[in-house]
């Protein structure tokens, strides 16, 4: 299924739960020739903050949950059968920070963000120069995406709508360069001083932007059947993982090695890109293709999957053989 599909999809049950969660007055057109409005990860932060299991054991203040009611009835109550976009025009940047969000909004961004039991991210603003930095590599990363790659390009512009630029703090325990997260669908996090180049940031939406792939797929059924108490060694982090984020890992890197080499492909046609330019996105490519043949040896016979799940990761295990196949000298 596309990225617009599932676009649809998410936000047509965002807000037919939404409207039975609030006990909402209007009506909601659920049909399939309906067009839902557009959700924000906001949107779906304030239903999540009174429909799932807050992170960390914590409850929310009686004052939090009546303003996520709030949003919530406010943005049903202007339900208009708003189209999809078909241009970057919707996707906004933001700074981490009360300058672009207010303070129950940052929090509920912190808090759906930064959901691991024993580390944190510690999401911070950023200053002005890295904001303005890396507001110009997303911009020569969408533009390029566009002309290399229409088809990533679309999926894209469906699902992101907001990404969220951030520091972190180094007190806290966890270093990342980017996140997502289901409940706040359509959102990323970027941590603007692990992004040095246009190039990196491309590699960082397709990952992320997998990953809400992957959301949206699994909305209906589980993909993983073993349990999230169960930790297994992954190759991306020091510390043992649930199989379900070892399933993502190998998810994303299929894509993102996949996008890489169509952006390299690309490159062969146009020879628009400086030396450097490709020495960055080879390197990347051999890390994502490395990446994902260790996840796959990680998951072996251990990982108990579904049928979609088995469905899904014998795409990219055939894609990845087809085009990837490690050669061991």
């Amino acid at each position: 299924m596309n990225g617009q599909a599932l676009r649809g999809d998410m936000d047509a049950a965002l807000w037919a739960s939404a409207s039975e969660l609030c006990n909402f007055e209007g009506s909601v057109d659920i049909s399939p020739s309906a067009s839902p409005m557009r959700a924000s990860p906001l949107d779906y932060g304030a239903y999540s903050d009174l429909a799932l299991n807050i992170p960390r054991g914590k409850s929310l203040s009686d004052e939090s949950q009546a303003e996520a009611a709030a949003h919530l009835h406010g943005r049903l109550a202007t339900q208009s059968g708003t189209p999809l976009p078909g241009s970057t025009d919707h996707l906004k940047i933001f700074n981490f920070s009360s300058e672009d969000y207010s303070p129950f909004q940052v929090q509920r961004l912190a808090r759906w963000f930064d959901t691991e039991e024993n580390k944190s991210l510690g999401l911070a603003p950023v200053d002005q120069a890295g904001l303005t930095r890396v507001r110009d590599y997303i911009g020569r990363a969408l533009q390029v995406m566009e002309k290399a790659d229409p088809e990533l390009f679309g999926e894209i512009i469906a699902i992101v709508d907001e990404i969220m630029l951030a520091s972190a703090d180094p007190s806290h325990s966890l270093d990342f360069t980017a996140g997502s997260s289901f409940a706040l669908w359509g959102g990323i996090v970027v941590n603007c001083e692990k992004i040095d180049d246009w190039t990196e940031i491309y590699n960082t939406l397709v990952h992320e932007q997998g990953h809400s792939l992957l959301f949206a797929i699994a909305r209906d059924e589980p993909l993983v059947l073993n349990p999230n108490v169960a930790s297994f060694t992954s190759p991306v982090r020091d510390d043992l993982r649930p199989m379900d984020g070892i399933y993502h890992t190998a998810f994303v890197t299929a894509r993102e090695a996949r996008a890489l080499d169509r952006l390299l492909a690309w490159q062969k046609q146009s020879g628009e890109l400086s030396a450097e330019d490709l020495r960055l996105i080879e390197d990347s490519l051999e890390i994502s293709v490395i990446t994902f043949w260790q996840s796959l040896e990680a998951m072996g016979t251990i990982a108990s999957l579904s049928d979609l799940g088995q469905s899904i990761m014998d795409e990219c295990r055939d894609y990845m053989t087809r085009n990837f196949a490690l050669v061991y000298e």
